[in-house]
């Protein structure tokens, strides 16, 4: 699939997106191991974006790693914290987020992020909410017989 969004933006994306459905024996639930991988494109000269994602006690994140264009990990600073709104305390939900900076243009990083829900009820949509272009994307659902 491949999708276009027409705005001017510093950065241009391409991601890849797969979840296979695994069922666990002992709790009896259907469980989903989520990856992504999404390499941003610096199409201006010293761009800096941050970088999020949720999970809360249903699921967890495995996996979150920065690559460098020559697929070697990047150091990256990660913050791991509840999620509050307007004075409003979510208990169980949390996100980790970082920084990512691009020293020049045409510089490429990748992230890596693997989450698994503990039961596939609580894996019910998927959000395209990346507020960059998009070069191509691929999405695979791998679901068991």
């Amino acid at each position: 699939m491949i999708i276009y969004i027409k705005r001017f933006l510093p950065l241009t994306l391409l991601f890849f997106f797969c979840s296979t459905c695994t069922k666990n024996n002992s709790t009896g639930k259907v469980k989903v191991q989520e990856a992504k991988s999404t390499t941003y494109f610096s199409i201006a000269s010293r761009a800096d974006i941050g970088y999020s994602t949720g999970y809360d006690n249903e699921s967890s994140i495995e996996d979150l790693r920065l690559l460098s264009r020559r697929n070697k990990r990047v150091f990256w600073e990660l913050n791991d914290e509840a999620y509050s709104t307007a004075s409003i305390f979510y208990n169980d939900y949390r996100v980790k987020y970082g920084k990512l900076t691009f020293p020049l243009q045409g510089y490429t990083l990748t992230v890596n992020e693997e989450k698994e829900y503990q039961d596939i009820k609580y894996f019910t949509s998927l959000y395209f909410t990346d507020n960059y272009r998009i070069m191509e994307g691929q999405m695979t659902f791998v679901i068991p017989s």
